[in-house]
C-alpha cells in the first residue's frame, strides 16, 4: 500500500476545503510565497543575510505545493494540506512523509504476520504431514490454501506411484528369494509370507515348521495305515474262526472239459470253471466260492468273506 492510499480520518468538508486551497495555492505565484516566509530572515537594510546562501535560505522557508509532491511522491491532498497550513518547511514536510511511511510499513508487517500464520494453520489442517519446506514454498509464492492442497494431492499422487513401483520391485524379488529357501512351497504360503512383511528368516523357519508338522501328520497316518491293516488282519482270522462246519471234496474232470473241477460241498456237487465265483449258504452263513487256480492234479479255492484259500 502507498502513502497516497493513507486514509486520514475527515469529513467530506475538510476534503473539498483542502482540494480548493490547493487549487488557490497553486495558481498563486511562487514568488509571493518565497517573499514571505523570507521576510523574517531579511534585515532591515532590505539586504539578504550574507552568511547564508540562496539555497540554505529556500530551505528554511516553508515548502510549497510544487515542493512538497517532488519530495513527497503519492502523498494525498490532505497530507500536502496540512504541510502547507502548518508552515512546515522542505525538511519537516519529509520527516512527516517518512513517518507516515515507517507507520504504515509497520501496519502491513503486522497485517501479513497476521495472514501468514492464519495461511501456515490453514496450510497444515488442509495438507497433514506436509514439510515445512513445502509451506515455507506455498508462502513465497503467494499460493491460496486450494492451490497449495492442490499442490499437496500432486505430491502424494507422485509419492504413491513411486512406493507402488518400489513395492512391486521389492515383492518381486521377495517372491524369488522365498522360492529359493522353500523350494516346493505353495503359492498360498508364499503369498501369506508376503503379505505379512515376512523376512527371509522368518519364510525360512515358517517353512521348516510346516515341513514338520507335514512330517508329524505322515505318521501319525501311516501309523493309523498299520493300526488299521492289524485290524483287518485280526477281523480275518476271527472270521476264518468262525467257518461253519462242511464237507468240501473236490477233483478235476479229465477229457474235453480243460479247466474245469467239480466240487462237493455237504452232499451238493457243482460244476465250477477257473475264475468263476459260487455263491452258497451253509448253516445260515453266505459263502462266496472262487475258483483262483484249476490245475491238472488240484483244485485252489477261495473263501469269502472268511478270506481262507485252500487246495483240493
Amino acid at each position: 500500500m502507498t502513502i497516497s492510499n493513507f486514509k486520514f480520518q475527515n469529513s467530506n468538508w475538510t476534503n473539498i476545503r483542502s482540494m480548493c486551497l490547493l487549487l488557490l495555492l497553486a495558481a498563486s505565484p511562487l514568488v509571493s510565497t518565497r517573499i514571505d516566509a523570507q521576510d523574517a530572515t531579511l534585515p532591515r537594510s532590505g539586504l539578504a543575510d550574507p552568511t547564508k546562501t540562496t539555497k540554505e535560505m529556500r530551505h528554511l522557508a516553508p515548502a510549497n505545493v510544487k515542493e512538497i509532491r517532488e519530495i513527497c511522491p503519492d502523498v494525498s491532498c490532505e497530507f500536502i494540506l496540512q504541510q502547507i497550513e502548518a508552515g512546515a518547511t522542505i525538511y519537516e514536510a519529509q520527516a512527516a512523509y517518512q513517518k507516515i511511511q515507517a507507520i504504515e510499513v509497520e501496519r502491513l508487517k503486522a497485517e501479513r504476520s497476521t495472514l501468514t500464520a492464519k495461511m501456515i494453520s490453514q496450510i497444515r489442517k488442509a495438507c497433514p504431514g506436509v514439510s515445512g519446506e513445502f509451506i515455507l514454498q506455498q508462502i513465497e509464492a503467494s499460493a491460496t490454501v486450494f492451490e497449495a492442497q492442490a499442490a499437496y494431492q500432486k505430491i502424494q499422487a507422485i509419492e504413491i506411484e513411486r512406493l507402488k513401483a518400489e513395492r512391486s520391485t521389492l515383492t518381486a524379488k521377495m517372491i524369488s528369494q522365498i522360492r529359493d529357501v522353500c523350494p516346493g512351497a505353495s503359492d498360498q504360503f508364499i503369498l501369506k509370507l508376503v503379505e505379512s512383511g515376512a523376512t527371509i528368516d522368518d519364510a525360512r523357519n515358517a517353512y521348516e515348521k510346516l515341513r514338520l508338522a507335514e512330517i508329524d501328520r505322515l505318521r501319525s497316518e501311516n501309523a493309523q495305515l498299520v493300526a488299521d491293516k492289524q485290524k483287518l488282519r485280526r477281523q480275518a482270522v476271527t472270521v476264518a474262526a468262525k467257518l461253519p462246519p462242511m464237507a468240501l471234496q473236490g477233483r478235476v474232470l479229465s477229457g474235453g472239459d480243460e479247466g474245469i473241477a467239480r466240487i462237493k460241498i455237504d452232499k451238493q456237487i457243482y460244476r465250477i470253471r477257473q475264475g468263476q465265483q459260487l455263491a452258497i449258504t451253509t448253516e445260515g452263513v453266505l459263502m462266496k466260492i472262487v475258483a483262483e487256480e484249476i490245475s491238472a492234479g488240484a483244485v485252489r479255492l477261495h473263501l469269502m468273506p472268511q478270506n481262507v484259500r485252500m487246495e483240493l
